[in-house]
Parts: structure tokens; sequence; C-alpha cells
């Protein structure tokens, strides 16, 4: 009896240290891959193992607390993996049409789960990208995502712009760059890709600017399936050209493709 009280209260000590440490914590709603935070690597998490739609909307209700981890682009255990951002503008008479892409890592494709086969060999990601041109050459009304990051308009992501959580493309005029200096109109795009099968570029959003917008810098965090956190992608610009002919045009997009991973070796 006396050793059967012992233990009893020897186990109530290392529950009680247990507690008081942080040992045991409930757990996180939406933390859907398990790893203290709720961020876009949830959202591949859920998208990889084709979780129901109530653990989306509890992770997209949950989204950006706790604070998310991260990994810079420049850091050398993703160096050569990870995601890459590109962007294509073309001068269209007295407008500028701008398409903007991310390429996963086709190391990181992976076969679909056992339980859905036709999904074929794939990837999933994740993105909170900005994008900014010179201030009054945005046309808002230009703005629209592009498949196969389409699925769901409301995806939710950290607003840089507002330092808020926002839900959904948000358009800002006149306000202050978070890339660099001075006033731009900007875009900021959460969004995710339930599946990408193709490997290659991807397209995700697309917009235009009067001619006075012929420089367009982004950047911002993306996330992959199979990556450990978070990537945070530098800033970069891209200059718009004239309309090429569609040969030149595969031939742009195939180099900043290849320019986005260069930038890892």
């Amino acid at each position: 009896m006396n050793f059967l009280r012992s233990s009893f209260k020897a186990t109530l000590v290392l529950l009680a240290l247990a507690i008081v440490q942080g040992a045991i914590a409930a757990p996180i709603t939406g933390d859907l891959n398990g790893d203290g935070s709720v961020n876009l690597m949830d959202y591949v998490t859920w998208s990889d193992a084709g979780g129901t739609s109530g653990e989306l909307d509890g992770w997209r209700a949950a989204y950006g607390s706790p604070s998310p981890a991260t990994l810079h682009s420049d850091d050398a255990s993703i160096m050569s993996v990870g995601p890459t951002a590109s962007a294509i503008g073309i001068e269209n008479g007295s407008i500028i049409e701008w398409i903007a892409y991310f390429t996963p890592d086709p190391s990181l494709y992976f076969d679909p789960p056992a339980d859905n086969p036709d999904r074929g060999v794939g990837t999933s990601m994740g993105v909170g990208f900005n994008y900014e041109v010179a201030a009054g050459t945005l046309i808002p009304s230009s703005v629209m995502l592009l498949s196969p990051f389409d699925f769901d308009p409301m995806f939710p992501g950290s607003d840089p712009y507002t330092g808020s959580v926002v839900e959904g493309i948000q358009l800002h005029a006149s306000t202050a760059s978070v890339m660099g200096g001075g006033v731009v109109d900007a875009i900021f795009l959460p969004a995710g890709s339930e599946w990408i099968t193709a490997f290659g570029p991807a397209t995700a959003i697309k917009f235009s600017t009067t001619a006075g917008g012929r420089e367009l810098t982004f950047g911002g965090v993306v996330a992959q399936s199979q990556l450990p956190n978070e990537i945070i992608l530098a800033p970069q610009t891209a200059q718009a050209v004239p309309e090429p002919s569609a040969l030149l045009l595969i031939g742009l997009l195939v180099g900043c493709a290849l320019m986005g991973h260069a930038r890892r070796t």
C-alpha cells in the first residue's frame, strides 16, 4: 500500500512538472503537421493526405497562430532544394500583361496516396507572395487567379502591407513598399494549389498595368510538400518585354525557371 501511495505521489509530481515546463500542451487547431505552428506547411500536409473540408476550415480559421517558422532562401541547407518564382510581362499596346509563375522543385514530387492513385505523381504548394509595380499603374479589374492556384480564392495569408491575417487576394494602391523603397501599387497573393502533376512552371496569377508598370518586383513565402518549413524567397525584379513570338515566349519562361534554380547552386 505504501508503495502504491509513493508511486501515485511521484506520478503527480512528474505530471505537475510537465505542465509547468510546457511538456504537455493541448493540440493546436489547424496544426496538421504537428510542428507547433499554423502556416502554409499545414496546407500542403492537408493536400497531400487528401484531408477533409473540416480540417481545411479549421486550418483557415487558425492560420498565423503561433508565428510560423521559415527558412530563408540563402540558408545553406536548402540552397539546392525548394520551389522558385518567376514572372513575365508582355507589352500589348498601351498596357502590359503580367503572368506570375511558381516552379515546384521536381526532386520533391512523390507518388499519390494509395487510396487516391488517380492523382498521379505530383506535389502541392502554398504561397504568400507580394507583387509591386509603380504607383498608379496597376489595373485592379485585371487581377485574376490561375489554375492550379485557383481552387480556393479565400486562401488565408499574413498580409505584410497591413500586418494582419487576410483571406484572398489583397490589392493596395499607392502604399509603402515592403520590398524596397518608395510608394507602389501592390498585390498580396495568398494561394494554394491542391495538386500539381506537371513538371515546370505553374501559372498562379495574371494582372495588367499601364505602360508605366514596366518593372515588377516580387518575393514572399512559399511552401512545398516534403520541405521541413516554409521558405522565404528574396525579392527579385522582372522587366516587361515587347510582344514576342510564341517560341520566344516559351524560351523566356524556361529561362526564368532555370535562373531561379541557378540561384540555389
